[in-house]
């Protein structure tokens, strides 16, 4: 039912639903899509916020909007395309990829030779020499924060409000400090003026930056990522702006559809991290997503009997891919909640921090499994259904650390790993191990092969069809 814009979903019986609609309708102007059901008087098929919902003898189907992925395509050419079994593809690590200096030779980068024998050290017995250095405020008479120098040498006295660096007035740089920025195009202008034309000629540039441009300059410090973008820039690879227009937006469209297509959450995510600075490696792991969904236009998710789980069971597969990230060396967390044998939720996201073990990123997982779990939870009781919380994963040293009592060796992780030790003592959840060939959140850390990737898709209820839904929207 739609109201004013807004969808509303009932679940009730025929009689429940009419006295439902009939007290909606006496305050707002409805549209009612139709009713999903069983009986023959219902639709079998539905639109909700442009994904498909079909009923049949084995439960719920749902699929997402079919037009995302033709989009993609359209938007770069690739409806023609050869299309590819995986939504990428895990590159092996390289030297090059940390800017080391690589090189087919060995080659011996320092040699010293060992003396056995121990050598006897002297020391000398000459006076030392001492050099006498006359202090500048002897020289000049007057102490140097007090005087500049001008063009031709000679020596101007500042008073109380001229600016030591510049020799300026301090109103005068307080009017130049607001009316330029440090990304001002006439920043160089203004700087060259001021030292040529200025009264003083000796100050540096940082010095002239600080007090001309911006109230205060700090030097940033570069780290690995922005390291990257500059060879990146350096190298061509950086979009113009147009082309990092159309690469964001597309980004964001693979994104969006990866809440409904779990198999392409992880190589969604990668696409997203290229934002900050889009670049042609950007655009080709663009291209494979696409190739993808070329190849597998409709995932469908599977709500039927429980078979192998309770519907009163929430279990979370959680998975880290440790220092994947071959840039940052960051690892990348992801996870799946299943009610009994229906998937609900999953989330495929970059630590924000290096972790310093395949422990500790596990740790971090984790802990955000078993939070996201907690959440869950929580809104089910709110809805009056009482879940049992079970979080599952392969990590043996991360499931040793949150099971003892007390820190040990790993005070660095105190909030995550006294959190998780409590909880688990207070019974709020179970933590349980899992194998890593039977652990469906592997696709969600990294990049898989195709029998892999069909393998976690069918424990977590997903399955490819082909075809198209008869109620799916097409491209005008």
């Amino acid at each position: 039912m739609v109201v004013h814009g807004d969808d509303f979903t009932a679940l009730g019986t025929d009689e429940a639903l009419d006295k439902y609609e009939a007290g909606l309708r006496k305050s707002f102007e409805c549209k009612v899509r139709g009713r999903l059901g069983a009986e023959a008087k219902d639709d079998k098929e539905i639109r909700l916020l442009n994904r498909i919902i079909r009923i049949t003898d084995k439960g719920l189907l749902y699929e997402a909007d079919p037009r995302h992925a033709e989009l993609l395509a359209k938007s770069m050419g690739l409806e023609q395309s050869r299309t590819v079994a995986t939504p990428g593809v895990k590159k092996p690590f390289n030297d090059e990829v940390m800017d080391l200096p690589i090189s087919e030779d060995d080659q011996v980068i320092a040699t010293m030779e060992v003396d056995q024998g121990m050598r006897r050290v002297s020391f000398s017995t000459d006076t030392p020499e001492v050099m006498r250095i006359t202090p500048y405020s002897l020289i000049y008479g007057l102490h140097p924060s007090k005087f500049v120098f001008s063009k031709n040498g000679s020596r101007i006295i500042l008073d109380s409000l001229d600016d030591a660096s510049t020799g300026l007035s301090n109103k005068e740089v307080r009017t130049r400090r607001k009316q330029f920025s440090l990304r001002s195009v006439g920043r160089s202008a203004i700087l060259h003026k001021t030292l040529v034309d200025g009264p003083a000629w000796e100050p540096n540039t940082a010095d002239m930056v600080m007090k001309v441009s911006k109230k205060g300059f700090k030097p940033k410090r570069v780290g690995a990522k922005a390291a990257k973008a500059l060879e990146f820039e350096s190298k061509g690879e950086i979009l113009t702006p147009s082309e990092a227009t159309l690469f964001r937006a597309l980004a964001a469209r693979a994104n969006y559809l990866a809440m409904d297509r779990p198999e392409c959450a992880y190589a969604t995510k990668e696409l997203c991290r290229f934002f900050a600075t889009p670049t042609k490696t950007g655009v080709e792991q663009l291209k494979r997503l696409i190739r993808y969904l070329a190849s597998a236009p409709r995932l469908v998710w599977h709500f039927g009997t429980h078979t192998s789980a309770e519907p009163s069971d929430l279990n979370v597969f959680v998975d880290t891919d440790f220092a994947g990230c071959q840039i940052t060396r960051r690892s990348t967390s992801g996870g799946a909640a299943c009610r009994g044998n229906h998937l609900i939720k999953h989330w495929s996201t970059t630590q924000a921090t290096v972790a310093l073990s395949s422990a500790e990123a596990e740790l971090t997982g984790i802990s955000k499994g078993a939070a996201q779990g907690l959440g869950l939870q929580t809104i089910a009781a709110d809805l009056g259904i009482t879940l049992n919380l079970c979080v599952h994963t392969d990590a043996t040293a991360a499931i040793g650390i949150c099971r003892r009592r007390g820190l040990g060796k790993v005070r660095h992780l105190a909030t995550a790993d006294l959190w998780m030790q409590d909880r688990i003592r207070k019974g709020d959840f179970k933590l349980v191990k899992v194998l890593g060939a039977d652990n469906p959140a592997d696709m969600l850390t990294k990049h898989v092969d195709k029998p892999l990737l069909m393998k976690h898709c069918n424990a977590l209820g997903l399955s490819y069809e082909s075809g198209r839904a008869e109620s799916a929207p097409a491209i005008p």
